[in-house]
């Protein structure tokens, strides 16, 4: 399902821009993809990352999933839902 609002990568990444900073997130596809969820890999608060750089990673029972954005970006928060 593409929500209103978001920006999707190939694959399966998405942000969405808000006025002073940005979510990101994996699509539905990707998380039902993954079934469940034994680690996931987050950068640490401050770190800075280029245009494609790999800053993430989930990994699951059935596969791995690696974060790579489509921007520039500074990781500022976590935020639990």
């Amino acid at each position: 399902m593409i929500k209103k609002g978001l920006l999707y990568s190939e694959t399966h990444e998405w942000i969405k821009v808000e006025k002073d900073f940005s979510l990101i997130g994996i699509s539905d596809y990707a998380q039902e993809s993954l079934g469940a969820i034994v680690f996931v890999d987050l950068p640490s608060v401050g770190d800075v990352f280029d245009k494609e750089e790999i800053f993430g990673a989930v990994e699951s029972v059935k596969s791995d999933l690696i974060y790579m954005h489509l921007l520039k970006l500074k990781f500022l928060k976590l935020m639990k839902n």
